[in-house]
This record gives structure tokens, C-alpha cells and sequence, in this order.
């Protein structure tokens, strides 16, 4: 009975909406062994990337089982299988853009137990063409360069299945055609080459076509024999990334963007020190607001009314001194304890209009008055108006007589 490499059974996979569910993959079951470069085609959309997904443990949120060498991804530790058994090449390269080429391939390594990993990470760039470009940095390089940093990063590890999301998609036919001899060497050297496209061309240099469409598989063709896996040889052991690497590369991508980093501290600075500012100033603003508010509204105040015993009448500037209040009721107030003193105030509730012929003026009312506004020498309450009398102003007058001998 041969063993598969990697085996799977009866995946589905639903995106959910809101309430509603889209099915990507409705039951997919397939099987491959190392030395196999399957192309798996379809057009945008039929799952081929979800499925990838899975099969590379970035997905666990399916139905279904994925087998590779035996155990059930389900049982095992992700990231050490996304560690070890799983080189991705990804079709926009996904490049550490401050590293060097070199230091992009060392990275996959410092996840594992390997030595020497500087001279691995040569011998693999070498092999792949590019012992002239070490020491550039990606964006320094055409993008047939960019994809074998990506191919040799995916081989770091020496893992058994390497995983190529569509490969070519953003290169020329030239370049295309290289990359796909490359993965055609890996498949060659016992791994297993799983990619993604659309692209019948690049599906034919394989040795499998798995043909997809709405999330089932419509066809699995065998178009020349599997290459021969080796035996293996080393088992690296996973580890993470260690705590002085992760700050050594923090501090070269800070350092590689340092004058963008600084106007970023200083923005942002800039931008926390304003809303302080802000909240500082409105709730000084708030707190002497409710300070005046506050003092206005003297709690030790209190208002004693009285209405008017005979209505609404009144006598105009007089209505001071004929108090509703009597002296017996002053008296009564001000003996009760704490009571210091009394003011007397007088509120009035009215609306005047002064009409004469056709015109009709609304003069401004003193409605409130307290004691001490109206202290006035006796030549001056001689000029107070008597009965059927009222005081206008000088204004009011030149409205009614439109200026004609208003003095009048």
C-alpha cells in the first residue's frame, strides 16, 4: 500500500455574510506524493487559493480533514508545520523591503534549529542565479530577481511541500518561463510543487492537472510520470524568533525609515499633545462655567412672593412704595434664624402698546424693580407722570409725530 504525502478529505468551506453563506470548496478530495509538480486550474474565484490556504495551515476554519505524512493537521502544532513543512511563493513576492536579499533568506532560517545559516542562505541564492545581488535590497531588483529571493526563502527550511500561488502572474513570459523551470528542479530534487493558476500553459509543464470550477474538482490528469523522492536526510527542529532578533530587525526598519519615523513621532506627538490641549481647555471652560452658574445661583438665597392684594392695578413709580409686603410681614421674616436681610423686589407681568391716531408703538417696560433703583430728589418726582398721565422717551415720541414738534 503506498502512503500519500499529503491527503485530502472531503473539504468544504463557507464564507459567511451577514446571515448569508457562499460555499467555496463543496467537498474536495485528492491525493499527492512528493515528487509531484500538480498545477491546480481554474479560473478567479473557483477556490483554488482558499484551498491553498488550508493545505498550507493558514486556514483552520473548515470541514474536512488535510493528512500530510500521516497526521491530521487538526492534532498538530501549525506553526511548526507552516515552519517546516510548507515553503510558500506568493505572486507579489511579500519581500522584507529594508532587508538585503541575503538577510530576506536568513530570516526563514532563524525559525529553525539549522547552523551556518548565512552559508545556506548563499548556497541557495547562488544556486538560483543570484550570487551578484546579495547585498541589494529588493527594490533593486526586475521581478524575475524578486521571485527566486521568494523561491529560495520558501526552500530555507527545506520543507516538503512548497506551495507557488500563481507564480507568474506579474512576470513576462521569459522570466515566467524560468520560474517555472526552477519549481520544475524542485519537484525533480523529491519535494512535492503544488501552484496556483489560471494559465493552461504554465498548468502543462507539470506533471498533474487538477482542474477546478465552483469549489469542486472537475478533472485530475496525470500528464507525465511523478519524479522520485528522496529519502530525508535532515530534520530540522522549529523554534521562534529569537527576542534580540526581533529587536535587531525592529531597529534596521526603524533606521531605514528614520526621517519618516520622526515626522511620524512628531505628528503624532503633535496630534495627542492637541486633543489634551483641547480637553484641558474645555474643562477649564466647563468647570468656570459651572463656577459662575454656581455663584449666581446663591443657595443661601431665598424668594418670598407675595401677589397683589388688589389685582393688577398699580400707580405707576409709587408702586415701590405701597409694598405688598406689610411690616408685620418683614418683621415675621426676620426673625427667623439666619435671616440677615431683605431686599424687596417687584415683578410685573405686562405688555403696553401707546397709540396715537394711526400709529401703534411698543415701548421697552421696566417689569422688575427693587428698592434702591428709583431714588429720586423731590424736583424729580414733581416731573413724575400724575393720573391719566404716562413718561415716554424722547425717541418714542418722534415715532408718534414723526419729529413734527414732538417737544410738545
Amino acid at each position: 500500500m503506498i502512503l500519500m504525502y499529503l491527503v485530502l478529505k472531503n473539504i468544504k468551506k463557507d464564507y459567511k455574510y451577514g446571515k448569508e453563506k457562499q460555499k467555496v470548496l463543496r467537498g474536495i478530495n485528492l491525493s499527492f506524493e512528493r515528487g509531484e509538480f500538480v498545477s491546480i486550474l481554474g479560473e478567479s474565484g473557483c477556490g483554488k487559493s482558499t484551498l491553498m490556504n488550508i493545505i498550507g495551515g493558514m486556514d483552520s476554519d473548515y470541514d474536512g480533514d488535510v493528512i500530510v505524512n500521516g497526521k491530521n493537521l487538526r492534532e498538530v502544532n501549525l506553526d511548526n508545520h507552516r515552519k517546516l513543512e510548507i515553503g510558500f511563493i506568493f505572486q507579489n513576492f511579500n519581500l522584507i523591503p529594508h532587508l538585503s536579499v541575503l538577510d530576506n533568506v536568513v530570516i526563514a532560517l532563524e525559525m529553525s534549529s539549522s547552523s551556518k545559516k548565512k552559508e545556506k542562505a548563499k548556497e541557495l541564492l547562488i544556486d538560483l542565479g543570484l550570487k551578484d545581488h546579495l547585498d541589494k535590497r529588493p527594490n533593486q531588483l526586475s521581478g524575475g530577481q524578486k521571485q527566486r529571493v521568494a523561491i529560495a526563502r520558501a526552500l530555507a527550511n527545506d520543507p516538503e511541500i512548497i506551495l507557488a500561488d500563481e507564480p507568474t502572474g506579474s512576470l513576462d513570459q521569459k522570466t515566467s518561463e524560468q520560474i517555472i523551470k526552477i519549481l520544475k528542479e524542485i519537484a525533480e530534487s523529491g519535494k512535492l510543487v503544488i501552484t496556483v493558476t489560471h494559465s493552461p500553459k504554465v498548468a502543462s509543464n507539470g506533471t498533474r492537472i487538477v482542474k477546478m470550477a465552483d469549489g469542486l474538482i472537475t478533472e485530475d490528469q496525470v500528464i507525465s510520470e511523478k519524479y522520485k523522492a528522496l529519502e530525508d536526510d535532515i530534520i530540522l527542529k522549529p523554534k521562534s524568533l529569537s527576542f534580540l532578533k526581533s529587536i535587531h530587525l525592529a531597529f534596521n526598519n526603524m533606521k531605514l525609515n528614520f526621517k519618516r519615523n520622526i515626522l511620524v513621532a512628531l505628528g503624532s506627538s503633535i496630534g495627542i499633545l492637541s486633543v489634551v490641549l483641547m480637553f484641558s481647555i474645555g474643562d477649564g471652560v466647563k468647570r468656570y462655567i459651572n463656577e459662575q452658574i454656581e455663584a449666581s445661583m446663591d443657595p443661601d438665597l431665598i424668594q418670598v412672593t407675595k401677589d397683589n392684594p388688589e389685582g393688577n392695578k398699580n400707580d405707576g413709580y409709587h408702586f415701590l412704595e405701597k409694598s405688598w409686603f406689610t411690616q408685620d410681614d418683614v418683621d415675621k421674616i426676620m426673625s427667623i434664624d439666619n435671616v440677615e436681610r431683605i431686599k424687596k423686589v417687584i415683578t410685573y407681568n405686562m405688555s403696553t402698546n401707546i397709540v396715537l391716531n394711526d400709529k401703534n408703538i411698543t415701548p421697552m417696560v421696566l417689569t422688575t424693580a427693587f428698592d434702591g433703583m428709583l431714588i429720586l430728589s423731590d424736583d424729580e418726582k414733581k416731573m413724575l407722570p400724575g393720573k391719566n398721565e404716562i413718561l415716554i422717551s424722547d425717541s418714542i415720541a418722534k415715532k408718534l409725530l414723526d419729529n413734527d414738534n414732538y417737544e410738545d
